[in-house]
């Protein structure tokens, strides 16, 4: 009963702002993924709001891929959406196309760390970057090294890592860092410029 009213409370995500605001978006099964909440994915496009015009969006755990599309939304020019679950994948696939997002969306179904390797072969650069792992698989250092190491971020790049903890961004190449907190939820942002 309990996990029935957790399915039924995120069965649906709806996009806050933009020209698809008020859209809903299928939501994958809350024991697959952990999807931001409104307030908090409000509270991250409201710090990153001047950036999002023209930005290339990267979304390694895309989850229902509102944090891509809702930046889509807010004038962000592409989004690549990455999420390794298949069902997941399946999911945020269905939104794409039910919203004809198409032609502004990559989406792969592969390990992070090969996902950002295909970013880099194809000489993209990010503008604005998401790293929201499940809390129990951090290897967020370890993407931000290989983010740094193979210079993956514009000049005006950013990342957004929401997790369980405050993450010390100050070995990377940030010359700005901020620190959010929602609860349980920490919201670690890092500007390059």
């Amino acid at each position: 009963m309990f996990e029935e009213k957790i399915r039924l409370k995120y069965s649906m995500i709806r996009i806050i702002a933009g020209h698809l605001r008020s859209r809903q978006l299928k939501a994958p099964d809350p024991l697959l993924t952990r999807p931001t909440k409104d307030r908090v994915r409000e509270g991250i496009f409201s710090a990153i709001q001047p950036l999002i015009k023209e930005a290339f969006v990267v979304d390694l755990y895309t989850g229902s891929g509102a944090m891509g599309i809702e930046a889509l939304s807010r004038g962000a020019h592409f989004a690549w959406l990455n999420d390794l679950d298949k069902k997941v994948f399946a999911i945020v696939h269905e939104n794409v196309f039910s919203l004809n997002l198409e032609t502004q969306v990559t989406l792969t179904n592969m390990d992070a760390f090969a996902c950002l390797k295909k970013i880099h072969h194809e000489g993209r650069k990010i503008d604005m970057l998401f790293l929201d792992p499940p809390y129990q698989r951090q290897m967020i250092d370890d993407m931000l090294i290989y983010v740094t190491e193979h210079k993956l971020l514009s000049s005006r790049g950013i990342v957004i890592i929401e997790s369980d903890k405050k993450w010390d961004l100050t070995p990377y190449p940030f010359s700005k860092v901020k620190h959010y907190s929602y609860g349980v939820s920490i919201v670690s942002i890092g500007w390059t410029s």
